[in-house]
């Protein structure tokens, strides 16, 4: 029950004691009410047993126990750390490509925005030379970020936040318009 609905409750409540039986008869009568009349609160008395002190094995026998692949059989819903970079070993495909430069890392808040369009710049360039070679080894999918940042130093650096979004949206726009190709070819060599 919320907190609001116990306060009603708990309002209406007091409010109707005072048309209990003495209420009614004061207004009946113009008698005064002898003081306690009409006071008395109803508790209904519940004399359940109190249920006796788990022991260890008990309290052990009541704890979820481990299924065939090692998990509790309860779900972890706990988010992932979106804030820290994925590691290089967490790559399906060239695991051992360059991580992105470190300041890019370090950005914060509406500053992101310059993280995020280094990215896209750094996808788009890579899907355009997949397409356009139709090589999909690690050097063309995961080329190191030097051209990416070059391009984006040369370019963007002194754009404010609200145009680099809507440059951003653009380098999305030619990605998505070149992922479908660069994902038959990645595909076909075994690298997607």
């Amino acid at each position: 029950m919320t907190t609001t609905t116990t306060r009603i409750s708990l309002a209406l409540t007091v409010a109707l004691a005072g048309f209990g039986a003495a209420g009614l008869a004061q207004d009946a009568s113009d008698e005064p009410v002898p003081p306690g009349a009409g006071e008395e609160l109803v508790v209904p008395q519940i004399d359940a047993p109190a249920a006796p002190p788990m022991t260890e094995d008990e309290a052990a026998a009541q704890e979820p126990t481990p299924d065939a692949g090692g998990t509790s059989g309860l779900s972890d819903f706990t988010p992932p750390d979106m804030s820290a970079p994925r590691a290089a070993s967490e790559y399906r495909t060239c695991p051992d490509r360059e991580p992105r430069p470190s300041w890019i890392e370090e950005l914060k808040g509406w500053d992101s925005i310059r993280g995020l369009v280094i990215s896209e710049i750094y996808q788009t360039r890579s899907y355009e030379q997949i397409v356009a070679t139709g090589d999909c080894s690690c050097a063309v999918k995961a080329p190191p970020w030097d051209a990416a940042e070059a391009e984006y130093q040369e370019k963007y650096a002194a754009m404010t936040n609200r145009a680099l979004r809507e440059v951003r949206h653009e380098f999305q726009l030619l990605s998505s318009g070149l992922h479908d190709d660069a994902r038959r070819i990645c595909q076909a060599q075994g690298n997607w």
